[in-house]
């Protein structure tokens, strides 16, 4: 694991500080196996730690990760070379029938702007970061999986 000693020294987040809002679980109720880097893989930490600490962590794993903060209280820690857009790249590079597919993305967040680097539409959704809007090719006319069904519709793939 790429940030395991930082893992092991430096905590995430006070206890009852954030939430993971998806689930509504405050974060000091998820159960976490501290030593879950050593046997496993770890292709992506999602850290809450303030943007004032963005330095540090980049200057301790900065040559062995990639660092995309999506929000004020939250970043996206992957290792060199993995993202979204390298997954799409990798996907339409894999099978020579793709070349010159039309290619859409969705994303709401700068942790999209890769992916969206790599497609030929990105497509934002309401209320997406000014960053990614200002990026997108388009925006979704609606929120959620409806705003996906019609972008997707408009483009005549449903």
């Amino acid at each position: 694991c790429f940030a395991a000693d930082c893992y092991a020294a430096t905590p995430i987040a006070e206890p009852g500080a954030s939430s993971m809002t998806s689930l509504g679980v405050p974060l000091a109720e998820v159960p976490v196996d501290p030593d879950f880097w050593r046997d496993h893989v770890v292709q992506f930490v999602n850290a809450y730690i303030p943007e004032a600490a963005d330095a540090a962590y980049r200057a301790r794993f900065g040559d062995r990760a990639h660092f995309t903060r999506y929000s004020a209280g939250a970043v996206d820690i992957l290792p060199r070379g993995v993202s979204k857009g390298h997954a799409a790249q990798a996907l339409l590079a894999a099978d020579p029938r793709l070349a010159g597919v039309p290619t859409f993305a969705f994303g709401d967040e700068r942790n999209d702007l890769d992916i969206f680097a790599r497609v030929g539409t990105g497509i934002a959704m309401p209320g997406s970061h000014p960053e990614l809007l200002a990026r997108a090719g388009e925006t979704a006319p609606l929120p959620g999986p409806a705003g996906i069904a019609a972008a997707l519709q408009r483009h005549g793939l449903l």
